[in-house]
């Protein structure tokens, strides 16, 4: 996969609005453990841009992530829906977040389609 077309997913996987104000309340409870981090004022003056992102911020809600159903929506084969959990390590700031395809939909075959594809474009040769 293109870095192009990771950063595509990426950016549409955060900014899905269905998981968006949970997002936007762990990034909180992240600013307040590190309150001096530079990269992370940069990130929140960034994403200020947003006027969701400045609706969710003044709440002032502070949570964790910890579960959620994301869309991403990928440029061949459409919209994949997954699960996202975050495992958290204890007494360490380590998180691993799991994607998986959701059950009942057509998110696996999607992604058994994609991995047999590798890097190759799906998009008429010119």
């Amino acid at each position: 996969m293109s870095a192009e077309r990771l950063r595509c997913l990426t950016l549409r996987l955060f900014g899905h609005r269905t998981s968006f104000g949970y997002d936007v309340t762990a990034l909180r409870a992240t600013t307040s453990r590190y309150p001096d981090d530079p990269d992370l004022a940069a990130l929140v003056s960034r994403l200020n841009l947003s006027p969701r992102f400045r609706e969710l911020w003044s709440r002032r809600a502070v949570g964790g992530h910890q579960s959620a159903h994301k869309l991403v929506q990928h440029p061949d084969v459409g919209d994949i829906a997954m699960n996202s959990d975050i495992l958290n390590t204890q007494d360490t700031n380590l998180r691993l977040v799991v994607y998986t395809p959701q059950p009942g939909t057509d998110a696996r075959s999607k992604l058994e389609f994609l991995a047999a594809i590798g890097v190759q474009s799906m998009s008429p040769q010119k």
